[in-house]
């Protein structure tokens, strides 16, 4: 009864923590130019969370959004003006002959979800491992062509909050306040377990040389 007890206090602790996060999160995010900094910010108390070693969450979470935001800035930047680029050019593919269009629109739909997908991976590497943009990049391109099923997982976990939205708007509605306090931090700590196994395969977690390498 006592071990169960103590599993039930832990749960609810680490449930607690990841609403405040959550909760951080969305406060930060809403200038938008600082969505990058600030999930930079979420996957580092998350990696410590995994871990075991949070320490004091709000104090993590504000220095690692200072440590990183220039760096996060201008990658989110970049790949908001790439998505808005490959948009730009998958709706311009409407004025084109149709077997072309189609093939146009095909290779565009691809690019940007491959965009998507390195989403999901350079906020989190970035916080993880604290490197230079041209490693964090490299590594991020490798990994998401090397782990597709993976992959597959974190664009779809990552969209979890989103679908809803656009297939039942009212469905969404029903489900904001679990959004509110544990959407983003919820899928942020299940993609930090499979992207901390990712790592952990790839020996990065366990390479003493791995910061030295990145810069």
């Amino acid at each position: 009864m006592e071990n169960f007890t103590s599993k039930l206090l832990l749960i609810t602790n680490k449930i607690g923590k990841l609403c405040f996060l959550n909760l951080m999160y969305i406060l930060f995010c809403i200038p938008v130019i600082t969505i990058g900094a600030s999930t930079t910010a979420l996957y580092t108390c998350i990696f410590l969370m995994i871990d075991n070693a949070e320490g004091y969450l709000p104090q993590t979470f504000l220095s690692s959004f200072k440590l990183h935001f220039k760096q996060s800035t201008l990658l989110w930047a970049g790949l908001c003006l790439l998505w808005i680029f490959l948009v730009a050019d998958l709706s311009f593919t409407r004025s084109l002959p149709r077997l072309f269009a189609l093939w146009a629109a095909a290779v565009f739909i691809i690019l940007i979800i491959y965009l998507y997908s390195l989403f999901c991976y350079i906020f989190a590497f970035l916080a993880r491992f604290h490197t230079k943009t041209q490693y964090l990049l490299r590594s991020s391109f490798i990994l998401t062509a090397k782990y597709p099923f993976f992959t597959f997982i974190l664009i779809m976990m990552n969209a979890a909050l989103f679908l809803p939205l656009c297939l039942r708007p009212s469905f969404f509605f029903s489900i904001l306040p679990v959004i509110v306090f544990l959407g983003f931090s919820g899928i942020a700590y299940i993609n930090g377990r499979i992207l901390n196994h990712i790592f952990t395969k790839e020996g990065l977690i366990d390479d003493p040389h791995i910061k030295d390498a990145a810069r």
